[in-house]
C-alpha cells in the first residue's frame, strides 16, 4: 500500500468488561485486539464499526461513540493505517467466534487487565490514552511527541 488506509477498532462493553479477540491472520498473529478492521469503499466509520463487531463477534451494538485515533505503522507487513477508535455497548454478552479463520480465542476482559500482547493499534491506543474507559471521549494521557509512530 502506498498510502495510509483507514480502519476502525471498537471497545465493546458489557458488565464493565470489553471483548477481545486473539488473531491468527498475517497482521498481528497471536496478538489480542478489540473487534477491528478496514473500512470498505463508501462506508462510514460508524457503519464499519457496526459491521466489524457483528462479523467478528456476532454482537450488535448501541451507544457508539468516537473516542480517539491512532496512527499505526506496522513494519512487519508494511502497512500504515489510521485507526479510528470507538466504544459501544453490546446489546447482549453472547459474543462468539464467528470468524475462526481470523481469530482463535475470544474473552471478556477488564479494561485494566487486557490480554497481552496487543495488536499494534491497541498498543498505540493504550500508550496514547491509557486503558479503555467507558466514557464518551478519551483524551491523551499526556502530550507526547512521536506517540503515533
Amino acid at each position: 500500500m502506498d498510502y495510509p488506509g483507514a480502519g476502525v477498532a471498537i471497545f465493546v462493553w458489557s458488565n464493565n468488561k470489553v471483548v477481545m479477540l486473539k488473531r491468527t491472520s498475517k497482521a498481528g498473529k497471536d496478538k489480542w485486539c478489540p473487534p477491528c478492521g478496514r473500512m470498505e469503499w463508501h462506508e462510514t466509520p460508524e457503519a464499519a464499526a457496526q459491521r466489524e463487531v457483528l462479523e467478528e463477534t456476532g454482537l450488535t451494538i448501541k451507544n457508539l461513540h468516537f473516542i480517539g485515533y491512532t496512527n499505526d505503522i506496522i513494519t512487519d507487513v508494511d502497512w500504515h493505517y489510521v485507526t479510528l477508535f470507538y466504544h459501544a455497548d453490546a446489546e447482549s454478552d453472547d459474543a462468539r467466534l464467528t470468524e475462526p479463520d481470523k481469530f482463535s480465542e475470544l474473552q471478556w476482559c477488564k479494561p485494566d487487565k487486557l490480554p497481552q500482547p496487543l495488536i499494534d493499534c491497541a498498543t498505540n491506543y493504550v500508550a496514547k490514552f491509557g486503558a479503555p474507559r467507558h466514557e464518551s471521549v478519551s483524551q491523551p494521557k499526556e502530550k507526547q511527541q512521536g506517540i503515533d509512530q
